[in-house]
């Protein structure tokens, strides 16, 4: 029997093909076949018919030629010179990243001016300090770079005056007794 799925060889009576694992119909094991019964006799003058093997057509290439006046093969001539000329590799060094001093500042200033703004008066000091630097880290960023840094800056001070505003107000409100 063959299996369904693969097209492998499988014994008969196995429930499972070997090569590919796919369930086999269950077939029942055929029975001993009979003995066969004896021919009978047949007449010795019967004439055969024998089918002829049968010719496949034979088909040739037609043969390929050469375009007239094109030689077979082209010399090349290969310039040395130029061929080691590009394979030398230079490298070139990436630029120093130059840093930005005060643009630092004023991110630093801005984190402080966050972690101080409900502290009132003391939260002026870091947000001005990181509005400076910030402005400045902003003017000297076409030339030093970090740009993100002094507009992260610029906006954690700003952000922290906002709060530290605010919390002054509250904190004033709350102590002088117009707050509940």
């Amino acid at each position: 029997m063959y299996c369904e799925s693969c097209g492998s060889f499988v014994p008969d009576g196995q429930a499972y093909c070997t090569a590919c694992g796919a369930e086999m119909p269950f077939v029942p094991a055929a029975p001993a076949p009979a003995p066969a019964p004896a021919p009978a006799p047949s007449p010795q003058n019967v004439p055969v018919y024998v089918q002829p093997p049968v010719q496949q057509p034979v088909y040739a290439q037609p043969p390929v030629q050469q375009p007239a006046g094109q030689p077979l093969a082209q010399s090349v001539e290969i310039d040395y010179n130029a061929y080691q000329a590009a394979q030398r590799v230079q490298i070139v060094p990436p630029k120093a990243r130059l840093e930005n001093p005060m643009a630092k500042k004023g991110l630093i200033c801005g984190i402080v001016s966050m972690a101080t703004m409900y502290f009132g008066c003391l939260n002026c000091i870091p947000v001005i300090l990181g509005i400076i630097f910030s402005l400045k880290g902003l003017s000297d960023a076409n030339k030093l770079g970090n740009r993100g840094s002094a507009i992260a800056g610029l906006v954690l001070s700003i952000v922290g005056a906002c709060f530290g505003i605010y919390a002054t107000v509250m904190f004033i409100l709350r102590y002088a007794g117009m707050l509940n």
